[in-house]
C-alpha cells in the first residue's frame, strides 16, 4: 500500500513556475489558482485568505439563512487581514468611502 502523503492543497508548477493553491470556493467546488507568491509560505497563507473568504461567503449567502436565521446578520464587505511576526498585511483591504 503506498505511504500516504500529507497534502495542504500548496504546490509549485514547474512548467507554469509558479505556485498553485487549491481550495473548496463557498459553493462546494474545487478551485485551483496561481498566486503571486513567490515563496511557500507565501502561498500558505494566501491560501489562508481564499479558505477564510469562501467560509465568510458560505455564511452570508441565503442558503445558509434559509438554515440558520442568524446568518442574516453576516455579509457585507469581506476584508481580511493577515498577522504575521513580520507584521500586518492587507490580503483584502476594507472597501474606501468616498
Amino acid at each position: 500500500m503506498p505511504k500516504a502523503r500529507e497534502r495542504d492543497g500548496v504546490y509549485y508548477r514547474k512548467d507554469r513556475g509558479s505556485w498553485w493553491v487549491s481550495y473548496t470556493d463557498s459553493n462546494g467546488r474545487r478551485q485551483r489558482e496561481a498566486m503571486t507568491a513567490h515563496t511557500r509560505p507565501q502561498a500558505v497563507t494566501a491560501r489562508a485568505g481564499l479558505m477564510l473568504k469562501a467560509e465568510i461567503e458560505a455564511q452570508s449567502g441565503e442558503t445558509a439563512a434559509e438554515i440558520d436565521p442568524f446568518c442574516n446578520s453576516i455579509g457585507g464587505h469581506i476584508h481580511i487581514a493577515a498577522v504575521t511576526p513580520d507584521g500586518f498585511k492587507w490580503m483584502v483591504p476594507p472597501a474606501t468611502q468616498d
